[in-house]
């Protein structure tokens, strides 16, 4: 008996990119000669999220990053990211791969990589979890604020900076990374808070326990708050952004257990 663990599949791609395009029609026609329920789609906006698309039991990304962290703001299932934009550190393969991936995902051979999320609040409103990081950052170019960080209404830094960041272990690879804060081992229970650009020589990042509530604050100017690198949401002066871990966590499908490698592997790319 052949083992099938997905009944229904979407195929969610980047419409921006047409190779992203011709790889969710072929991975749709694979999956319907298995006799899969699969349909495609274009990479729909946050607002559209209510038509979650009859809620398939298994997500296929064709794409970058950037598309992963999309669809992972409406859908809380496994998601197999499949790589058709740049550096692709969250897929697990590429169009080359397409066919082996796919038998193997049909076969049952796979294992799910379950990821921290975080949720945000601002006034008593959740806004979609994120699974890489949340910014609160200076709404003028080249205007620093001053940015107040507490940690279960203890502060713990009031700093002059650009913005400042709070970032998963998964996030911890992306844009934390490159504003200075440390690699976190995507397994640990924690998150980061990263300033950006500090104005001292004394704001160094900061990894706190995951079940922390963060409240982020700017009195001085308005700041905006970006999630997962979407939308821009106004964020008037003394409002507080709490942060906290969500009770939703993102899956992926993973074939193989290879953090480290597929760290090097990025990170050294030219």
């Amino acid at each position: 008996m052949v083992y099938v663990p997905f009944v229904k599949v979407c195929i969610c791609y980047n419409p921006l990119k047409p190779e992203a395009k011709s790889l969710a029609e072929r991975v749709c026609m694979l999956l319907h000669e298995k006799g899969v329920d699969a349909y495609s789609m274009a990479d729909p906006p946050p607002e559209d999220a209510k038509i979650s698309i009859d809620s398939p039991d298994l997500l296929i990304t064709c794409g970058g990053d950037g598309t992963v962290l999309r669809v992972m703001r409406w859908f809380s299932g496994p998601v197999l990211a499949i790589n058709a934009g740049g550096m692709g550190f969250l897929t697990e393969g590429s169009g080359d791969d397409v066919e082996e991936l796919l038998e193997r995902v049909y076969r049952g051979d796979y294992s799910i990589d379950s990821r921290m999320k975080i949720m945000t609040l601002k006034n008593g409103v959740r806004f979609p979890d994120a699974v890489n990081e949340v910014i609160l950052h200076t709404d003028q170019v080249g205007k620093i604020r001053k940015f107040r960080v507490s940690i279960r209404n203890e502060k713990i830094s009031m700093i002059r900076a650009d913005g400042v960041m709070v970032a998963t272990p998964t996030g911890s690879t992306s844009y934390a990374l490159s504003a200075g804060g440390p690699i976190i081992h995507p397994s640990l229970d924690a998150m980061t808070i990263v300033f950006m650009s500090p104005f001292t020589l004394t704001a160094k990042p900061m990894v706190v326990p995951g079940d922390s509530m963060i409240e982020l604050t700017c009195d001085d100017g308005g700041c905006i708050l970006v999630i997962d690198g979407q939308d821009g949401l106004h964020v008037p002066p003394g409002e507080v952004v709490q942060i906290s871990r969500s009770e939703i966590r993102a899956q992926f499908i993973r074939f193989r257990p290879h953090f480290f490698s597929r760290l090097n592997k990025r990170l050294t790319q030219e």
